[in-house]
């Protein structure tokens, strides 16, 4: 079986992504499958990614 088409079967368990370069760093954008988070502002949110989705970052 293709580990592909296995881990895709389950649509809410992908989360896809864009890789680029800014300024010859490396840079992921997420564009589907991560949690929403909460907050009004992008500190907001940032902070409630940090403390609560840091397992998804180390992946």
């Amino acid at each position: 079986m293709d580990l592909f088409e296995d881990l895709s079967r389950d649509e809410s368990k992908v989360t896809r992504v864009i890789d680029m370069h800014t300024s010859g760093e490396p840079t992921r954008i997420i564009i589907s499958g991560y949690p929403s988070l909460d907050g009004d502002t992008l500190l907001e949110k940032r902070r409630c990614a940090s403390e609560r989705y840091d397992d998804i970052r180390k992946m």
